[in-house]
């Protein structure tokens, strides 16, 4: 095409192409340019330097250029600058790309909020390229706890190329576990100020935790091969004997069922793999802060917030995630009542996971894969997380398994269960520096609970006329030595998957605890992966495992402003809301304009969800299976009549 050819051909297109949209839009790859003025930068920008991350980052840089020449140019400006734009843009759900913060900097920023960020020496009339200056910004912030820098962040990985990888992820395993701890410690940091924003009388020195994962799609397909001994194994073409070729992007994502609820989470268990119902995704846990007493009620108390969270492979090293976070909220001098988790920790090693919960003195709230009957010690018995007389009812040992299987109703469970704690061990003492417990016989002392024939009742026992008996009959023939001896010594590793709980398993108390616990979990999880526009991966197109955790930084704080905000909300004196009550006048609130809830009603069936009190829903232990047919074939006509 000549240069006339090519210049009536633009003015053909100039037309209708500048006349339908607008020029800045185009440029920048985005049609929202509003704009942001200088008290809202401000405040962003406060709330910035507030959380206390800047000086970490300062002092991370430090530790790196420790013995190295700092050269190159200056950056065009700080973190503090892409850290505000970035919270700015997850304040009003918007993506992670990076022309929303082109968009930001080259458009949408008053004279006077450059001037805030201290950017207006960047406005000098020359041309920049300004989703460069972004992109530059954020991953040298994300170089801080970026461990994993020789993915290609552009290039799929072949067979090859992942194992000349992974061999250099072997030999700098130690600089490796710095920056993940500091990927750990910037999410959690960000989450600890998002608690300052609570007003001071609802801030805790105490707290009751859950903890669970929640899958993080990682925006790729392939996974790599699977492995065997520790070592990927490809496939061949069965005619040429050739390596088929298979490239991935993600290396530190994992396939994770799509299926939410799943039971098996690891492909190489699943009897059939079906590739469909899979996805690459990262593992995000997460540390909620749940209500102390969820059976009371909470409307006053302050929202349930995250606590602490981490980015992970799927099935790898979770019991180590959950301790690291565990860790990081101690640091902030919070006492932990208690943690409650499901089946999936609870199987975990115990040398990664209960022994330290345990030494750092956290009770928890868990469910068992192993009930019933297990092995005991010194002729005690052990079931579900305590020891028990050996005397014991089968019935009432086996409760648990007798109810799973259907044997025995809801209030012959709850019958059983509550009558054999009398049968349950006593502590005498604990000894820290032997490792190990004393226990006896739940029969000895003023405190007894069961009366029995081998044993010589307390003065103070034996005026209680309400104890349990235990008869001859059930005592074993040769008495074990919980039944001979003032008591026995039980070490600490003895059953550690399955002792430990706040509350006897299975108890009303139990049960009300964990599925509160549980559902406030289900409900962060669901508004993390539902709630917000970055939760999605084409709207934060990043590579790699810190590229992703900052993206998930800003999830899961984003996460915790909404709660808050909503409290806020809900609970903000008539006064401050007039305009919106005057507005909507079916809004919740009395005559005299009192705080929302202020004497609420106590509330019914706590910690079920509705679908369950009403009874539309087969998530339970042990659903009446009843068979679905279809009724008679309606027509239009019957629809009219209402049948």
């Amino acid at each position: 095409m000549n240069a006339f050819a090519r210049e009536q051909f633009i003015d053909l297109c100039d037309e209708p192409f500048w006349g339908l949209l607008d020029k800045d839009e185009v440029e920048t790859n985005t049609t929202n340019l509003t704009r942001i003025d200088a008290a809202h930068t401000r405040r962003w920008l406060q709330r910035t330097h507030d959380t206390g991350i800047l000086d970490l980052l300062a002092q991370w840089r430090a530790e790196d250029r420790a013995g190295h020449y700092r050269g190159g140019r200056p950056p065009a400006f700080g973190d503090d600058v892409i850290l505000t734009l970035s919270l700015m843009l997850v304040a009003e759900n918007a993506s992670l790309k990076i022309a929303n913060y082109a968009a930001m900097l080259q458009f949408r920023l008053t004279d006077e909020a450059r001037e805030v960020l201290g950017i207006t020496h960047l406005y000098d009339g020359r041309k920049r390229n300004w989703a460069l200056l972004a992109l530059r910004a954020l991953r040298r912030l994300i170089d801080t706890f970026d461990g994993w820098p020789d993915t290609p962040h552009r290039k799929a990985a072949d067979l090859a190329e992942r194992e000349r990888i992974q061999l250099a992820r072997e030999a700098d395993a130690d600089r490796i576990a710095v920056k993940e701890a500091r990927g750990r410690r910037f999410t959690t940091t960000f989450l600890a100020w998002t608690l300052t924003l609570l007003p001071k009388h609802l801030q805790k020195t105490s707290v009751a935790l859950t903890v669970d994962q929640t899958d993080f799609y990682a925006g790729t397909v392939l996974s790599s091969w699977g492995k065997e001994h520790g070592v990927e194994q490809p496939k061949y073409f069965e005619d040429t004997n050739e390596e088929v070729t298979r490239r991935v992007l993600e290396l530190e994502a994992g396939l994770y069922p799509k299926k939410k609820g799943a039971k098996v989470k690891d492909p190489n268990e699943a009897a059939v793999f079906v590739p469909s119902e899979w996805h690459m995704a990262f593992m995000g846990n997460v540390i909620v802060g749940v209500h102390e007493d969820p059976t009371e009620d909470n409307s006053l108390e302050p929202p349930q917030l995250i606590y602490a969270a981490s980015l992970g492979t799927p099935n790898d090293r979770v019991g180590f995630h959950t301790i690291a976070l565990i860790d990081l909220i101690l640091e902030r001098n919070l006492r932990i009542t208690r943690l409650s988790f499901d089946r999936g920790y609870s199987n975990l090693v115990p040398e990664n996971f209960h022994r330290p919960l345990r030494e750092r003195g956290i009770p928890v709230i868990k469910d068992y894969m192993q009930k019933g009957i297990t092995n005991g010690i010194g002729g005690a018995v052990m079931v579900e997380g305590d020891y028990y007389c050996p005397a014991t009812s089968t019935e009432h040992l086996e409760a648990t398994p007798l109810w799973d299987a259907g044997t025995i109703t809801v209030k012959e469970y709850i019958r059983d269960i509550g009558n054999r704690q009398a049968f349950k061990l006593h502590v005498k003492d604990v000894r820290p520096e032997r490792q190990s417990s004393r226990m006896r016989c739940p029969a000895l002392g003023p405190s007894a609970t069961v009366r029995c024939a081998l044993r010589q009742p307390h003065p103070k026992a034996a005026a209680k006329d309400d104890l349990p008996m235990v008869y001859k009959s059930r005592i074993p023939k040769r008495p074990p030595l919980v039944c001979c001896q003032d008591s026995i010594t039980i070490p600490d590793t003895d059953n550690e998957k399955l002792r430990g709980q706040l509350y006897p398993y299975g108890t009303v108390k139990h049960t009300s605890v964990y599925r509160a616990d549980r559902a406030s979990s289900e409900s962060i999880n669901d508004a993390i992966a539902n709630n917000f526009t970055i939760s999605t991966s084409p709207n934060r197109p990043m590579r790699g495992l810190a590229a992703n955790q900052f993206a998930w930084t800003m999830l899961v704080v984003a996460t915790n402003l909404k709660k808050i905000v909503d409290h806020a909300h809900a609970t903000a004196p008539r006064e401050e809301l007039a305009e919106v009550i005057e507005l909507n006048p079916r809004h919740p609130r009395d005559a005299q304009g009192t705080p929302l809830r202020r004497n609420p009603p106590a509330p019914k069936n706590v910690g079920q969800r509705l679908r369950d009190r009403e009874g539309r829903s087969d998530y339970k232990r042990n659903p009446v299976k009843r068979k679905k047919v279809l009724g008679p074939t309606r027509t239009r006509e019957d629809v009219l009549r209402g049948n």
